[in-house]
């Protein structure tokens, strides 16, 4: 990147977002490496753009101020946190790389893209699915087996998996809950990740020091024909710094919201009752916002307003004392395969909505 001039980006999720990473992150890496220090264009060290050499790093969110970037020709991008970013301007900062060189499939220039997961089939997790789809597998040292480690199946937590449930089922990990973990009935200091085939055979092998050893590790590709890159990086795969006991230990963290365990904790896609339903309707139409649907919000008494124009904004909301609650945001474009009207009778009935305010103008047609 110093020794021939590029520009290259790194994108966020906002801009405020962006600055504060270059702030605690970017400048005093580089203030602490001779090689970047020396090479630092000092009317070049900012928030949104850093000069190194010849090139130049360009910071830029997907929302706030610091949108400047998307003007700028990049030969690499790298979006960070993408769940998280407007999908429509991460498309704008992609179309920088048409001037950049191709590769050998006739790609311009490189992309990454990084990101805690959500859902499934959106965002990072979509784009795994196309890719080579890596995972660092372990070489089991008691039965010689090499596998991918699973949370749901391979977690060993004393008291619980090791029982019956009332219908004398074994125990799973995805029924664990947090209140579970807080009421400290079951061995969570003594959890740990064991061999799935070596259990098969009613031997208990840790894989703790398994993890740990280098030798034992290796990149695996489920999808190797795939011309894209990709690879999921679980908290496992530093076994010294994320002990299962520790993994296991933060979900009364996540008490109001488990999905967020299941996200930011284990780095995984999940899909459940409370945000189902809106992914469903988010997947369907072309939209550019979506707010997870609640399980408290259930129910009927909601109202809908839509503000019509070549991209209409609609708020889904329900009254909860003196206040309108919104639940649900959409920008939505009308096409030949689903027209604006059509798309609110369908939020109208999974909403089981008792009022819309559509405005008349400039299409009064919606309205009508």
């Amino acid at each position: 990147m110093i020794s021939k001039a590029k520009h290259v980006m790194y994108v966020g999720p906002t801009a405020k977002w962006v600055g504060k990473f270059a702030k605690t992150e970017l400048h005093p890496t580089i203030d602490t490496s001779p090689m970047l220090r020396s090479s630092l264009n000092k009317n070049a060290k900012g928030t949104e753009v850093i000069g190194l050499g010849s090139s130049f790093l360009h910071l830029g969110g997907t929302s706030g101020a610091a949108t400047g970037a998307i003007s700028v020709p990049a030969s690499y991008i790298f979006i960070d946190e993408l769940d998280f970013c407007k999908p429509e301007i991460v498309d704008m900062y992609e179309s920088r790389l048409k001037h950049a060189a191709t590769d050998e499939h006739d790609r311009k220039g490189v992309v990454a893209f990084f990101s805690t997961p959500t859902v499934d089939d959106y965002g990072i997790n979509a784009k795994f699915k196309l890719s080579t789809q890596q995972y660092y597998d372990v070489h089991c040292s008691e039965c010689s087996t090499w596998f991918t480690p699973d949370y749901f199946r391979d977690t060993f937590l004393g008291g619980y998996t090791d029982t019956l449930d009332h219908d004398g089922k074994p125990r799973k990990m995805i029924d664990l809950q947090p209140e579970d973990v807080a009421a400290e009935i079951y061995d969570v200091a003594g959890s740990h990740m064991r061999c799935p085939h070596c259990a098969e055979n009613g031997v208990e092998h840790n894989i703790f020091e398994d993890l740990c050893d280098p030798t034992r590790r290796k990149w695996v590709a489920k999808n190797p024909k795939a011309i894209t890159s990709g690879r999921q990086v679980f908290p496992w795969d530093l076994p010294r710094i994320n002990t299962m006991p520790t993994i296991i230990g933060s979900m009364p963290s996540y008490t109001n919201n488990i999905a967020n365990y299941y996200n930011f904790t284990i780095g995984i896609p999940y899909t459940d009752k409370n945000n189902s339903f809106m992914l469903a309707a988010f997947t369907c139409g072309n939209y550019s916002r979506w707010m997870t649907f609640r399980e408290d919000n259930a129910g009927y008494g909601y109202c809908i307003g839509v503000d019509v124009g070549r991209t209409s904004n609609i708020v889904v909301g329900k009254k909860l004392g003196h206040q309108l609650h919104v639940v649900y945001l959409e920008r939505f474009k009308s096409s030949k395969q689903l027209t604006l009207g059509e798309r609110i009778v369908e939020l109208a009935k999974a909403f089981s909505s008792r009022s819309i305010v559509i405005d008349a103008m400039p299409d009064f047609t919606t309205a009508q």
